[in-house]
């Protein structure tokens, strides 16, 4: 008969160059993972032996735009002026973007 309690299962994880990834070890934020492969421990609850539950979660670290459609401006000579916008933006800090912006 084979024990399963003394083995825990892993699983690996890819992050590729384009995201970074958050290492929460049961809801806790331990680190950002760069790009490459990490192997995760299966979370194992026995009831007297246990392992934290680890997640990674995906942050997409690519440049990306944002259209701002046209808006109507009425400038102080009564001349009216149509001003589309578009944004470049991109995170470069992860930790931050999850926990610290809104939206």
């Amino acid at each position: 008969m084979v024990s399963t309690a003394n083995t825990v299962t892993k699983r690996e994880i890819i992050i590729k160059d384009t995201h970074r990834g958050l290492l929460y070890r049961d809801g806790v934020l331990v680190r950002v993972l760069e790009a490459g492969r990490f192997v995760v421990p299966r979370h194992v609850d026995l009831g007297f032996f246990r392992t934290p539950k680890s997640e990674v979660e995906l942050v997409d670290v690519r440049e990306r735009d944002l259209t701002i459609k046209g808006q109507e401006i009425l400038t102080a000579d009564k001349v009216a002026i149509r001003v589309s916008i578009i944004v470049q933006f991109r995170v470069t800090d992860p930790r931050a973007a999850k926990h610290a912006v809104e939206d």
